[in-house]
Formats: structure tokens, C-alpha cells, sequence
């Protein structure tokens, strides 16, 4: 394959989403960091070294070849579940407010589990499923794989316990294995089944029960469980259209739980108002788009499952997080991609983003006949196929759909 430059576009929207996200980390943690530490640019300084750091990993894997990952999604895999498993054994793993989700060597937390498993499963869906042309219909050769596979991931995520992550993690898994080729009549089923069992995890959690009664109505537990949605909903609302002004927000001054980590959608939402919260949805649905038309372009079946993975899993734990500031659904705690404060969102995050990168790096370039062409081809070929995915739950004789129009 040659290749050519890189999608510049999807480059400069990562980098304004975390030069947004720098900015707002300084406002959102001044207050916490001169508090904690007697320093008002504490997390800032590490926000600053984690972007630094991010940009490079992100450069760095943009130039390593995409296909070399389909060689490693295995080993990449087994190692994401060894960090699952160890970040639970005592004397590895570190506990705070509730969760278990950081992984310490010598008493130090280095980093979370969860977070590289949300890359390394989607790459490893990809590999996986990209080799399995028409039979990933089957039931036994493509269902019970895939379920049993997502299955293990999730309950080692569910342990920490990390809702958010899981559900992130599922979506991701569940769009693949659907561009791939998989039947309605599998999916839905496992659909509801999953739904099912995270309603009685809800139901049986007493912490989770909490939250959903929250959500239901936040204005009945004030001061309890209802106190962090409430508080967002006070910042959001503070900010009106234009917002207060860069660095005024008073919900960060000790009243808006987490600002510079799960809630920092509120602060910019306080401070920036609607204009500034409208921005950055605004390069979220770039990112998707870019991710999108990159997949389409791929030039083989495992680069286009490779960027739908990554781009709609960054688009989905982006809208789960603003979704849990606005209140559209129940609380769980998930950092906003190149914006919250982390380090191991960032550098996982950007390592995904390089990956995304190079396979823009040798997308098909069409002229526009050709691609209108190939367009209308392939609407036709979906719409004479929709019947044989919805009606094949066992698999069929028909050809599967290929992964975005691709072969």
C-alpha cells in the first residue's frame, strides 16, 4: 500500500479539544490545587506533562504501520486482562472513593487497566472480525466468540467496579461486530440480555440503586446522592448562553464534586456558557466524522472496522460524560477524551488517536465521479442485503455485508 499525508483535519481537532481542555483544567483546578498542595497550577503543570507526553505517543504511533497491530491485538489483549485481574489483587491495585481501578508499583499509582482495554478490545475486534468474513453470522462461530470474549472484559471491568468503561467498552464492541457483518436477530436478543443484567446489577448494587433514584429525581436527595447532578445543573444553568467568563466559575470553589476530572463539562459549560459547551460537541462530532469517513475509505476490511472501533468509541465516552453532566443519564464517572485531567486517559486516548492517523495515511483518494459512483453501488448492494442480515441469525449463503463499502 502507499501511502500519502495524514488527515490534518483530524489532527488539528484533537489538538484545539486539548488546548480547550488545558485551559480548562487550569481554571477548573485552581481551586483544588492551591487547597491540596498550596499551588494553584499543581494539576495544571501535570495536565501540561501528560499533553506533552500524549502529543508524542500520538506522533509515534501515527507513523507505526496499522497492519502491524492486527499482528499484536492478541498479546495486546491477554495483556489488558492480566492488568484487569492484577488491579484487583490487593497489594497491586488501588482503592479510592469506592473503586478499585488503578494499578501501584511501590505504593505509587502508574495507571488504569480499564482505560488501555478500551483500545486494545477494539483493536482486537477488529483483527478478529475482519478474518471471519461470512461466518461472523454464525452462531457458534461468530455470537458466542464475540459474547464470551466482551463477556470476560466487562466483568473484570464491573469488578472495579467502572460502569461507565463497561458501558463504553460494550457500545464499541457491539458496533463492530454489527459493521462487520452480524445479524439483527443476534444482536438484539444479546441487546436486551445485557440490558437486562445491568439493570440487576443496578437493582442489586446498593451505591448503583442510589444513583438511578438520583437520576429519577436528583432535587429529593439534595445533599446526598442527588448533590453532584444537582451541582452541574446549577453550573450549566449559571453560564446561560455566553457564560460567566473564563476563570469565574463559583461552583469550583469546593461546591462542584470532581471540575477538573468527570465534571469539567459543567465548568466550561459555567464559564464559556452554551457558545463554549457548543464548541467543543461541535469537534466531537468532527472527530466521529473524520473517524468515519476514514473507515470508509480504509483500504481493507480490517483498517475500516479498525477506525469505526476507535472513532466511535471516542465519540461515545465523549457523550456519556457530557449525557451524565446534563443529567440525561444516570451518574457514572468517565473523563472526557482530551479535555479531563488524567494521565492515563490522555495517553491512551493520543496512542489511539496515532493509530486512527495512520490509517488515514493510506485511505483511497477518489475523485468525485468515481466516488459517487461507489456510493450509489454500494447503497444498492445494502439495501438488496438488509434482509439476509436481518433474517440469517445462523448464518446464510448470502454475502455479508463488507465493513463500510469495503471488500
Amino acid at each position: 500500500m502507499k501511502s500519502h499525508a495524514p488527515d490534518y483535519g483530524l489532527i488539528v481537532i484533537t489538538l484545539a479539544l486539548l488546548c480547550i481542555g488545558i485551559v480548562m483544567v487550569y481554571s477548573a483546578s485552581l481551586v483544588a490545587s492551591y487547597a491540596q498542595f498550596g499551588d494553584q497550577t499543581y494539576f495544571f503543570q501535570r495536565q501540561l506533562l501528560w499533553s506533552g507526553l500524549g502529543v508524542v505517543v500520538m506522533f509515534l504511533f501515527m507513523r507505526v504501520p496499522y497492519t502491524w497491530w492486527r499482528q499484536m491485538s492478541f498479546p495486546c489483549l491477554l495483556v489488558s486482562i492480566v492488568l484487569l485481574v492484577l488491579v484487583l489483587i490487593p497489594g497491586f491495585g488501588t482503592t479510592a472513593l469506592g473503586a478499585t481501578r488503578w494499578i501501584r508499583v511501590a505504593g505509587i499509582p502508574v495507571g488504569q487497566p480499564s482505560e488501555l482495554c478500551k483500545v486494545t478490545l477494539a483493536i482486537y475486534m477488529a483483527a478478529w472480525l475482519s478474518s471471519k468474513g461470512r461466518r461472523v453470522r454464525e452462531f457458534w462461530y461468530g455470537l458466542i466468540p464475540f459474547v464470551a470474549v466482551v463477556g470476560l472484559v466487562v466483568a473484570l471491568v464491573m469488578r472495579q467496579p467502572d460502569m461507565g468503561t463497561a458501558v463504553v467498552i460494550v457500545g464499541t464492541a457491539a458496533i463492530i461486530f454489527f459493521v462487520a457483518g452480524a445479524s439483527l436477530l443476534q444482536l438484539v436478543p444479546v441487546g436486551l440480555l445485557g440490558g437486562a443484567g445491568m439493570a440487576f446489577l443496578a437493582v442489586q448494587s446498593s451505591y448503583r440503586h442510589s444513583r438511578l433514584t438520583a437520576f429519577m429525581d436528583p432535587w429529593a436527595h439534595p445533599e446526598d446522592t442527588g448533590y453532584h447532578v444537582i451541582q452541574s445543573l446549577i453550573a450549566l444553568g449559571a453560564g446561560g448562553v455566553r457564560g460567566l467568563g473564563l476563570g469565574d466559575s463559583r461552583q469550583k470553589f469546593g461546591l462542584l464534586p470532581f471540575p477538573y476530572t468527570d465534571s469539567i463539562f459543567a465548568v466550561i459549560g459555567e464559564e464559556l456558557g452554551l457558545v463554549g459547551c457548543s464548541i467543543v460537541l461541535t469537534l466531537f462530532l468532527l472527530l466521529a466524522y473524520r473517524g468515519l469517513k476514514t473507515a470508509w475509505r480504509a483500504p481493507d476490511r480490517f483498517g475500516s472496522l479498525l477506525a469505526i472501533g476507535i472513532s466511535c468509541q471516542m465519540a461515545m465516552q465523549a457523550f456519556l460524560n457530557i449525557a451524565v453532566v446534563t443529567s440525561t443519564v444516570p451518574f457514572t464517572g468517565i473523563t472526557l477524551p482530551f479535555v479531563s485531567y488524567g494521565g492515563s486517559s490522555m495517553l491512551v486516548s493520543f496512542g489511539a488517536m496515532g493509530i486512527l492517523l495512520n490509517v488515514t495515511k493510506f485511505t483511497r483518494e477518489q475523485s468525485s465521479d468515481e466516488l459517487a459512483h461507489e456510493n450509489a453501488a454500494t447503497a444498492a448492494d445494502r439495501r438488496r442485503q438488509w434482509w439476509a442480515r436481518l433474517s440469517h441469525a445462523r448464518g446464510g449463503t448470502g454475502r455479508p455485508q463488507p465493513a463500510l463499502g469495503q471488500g
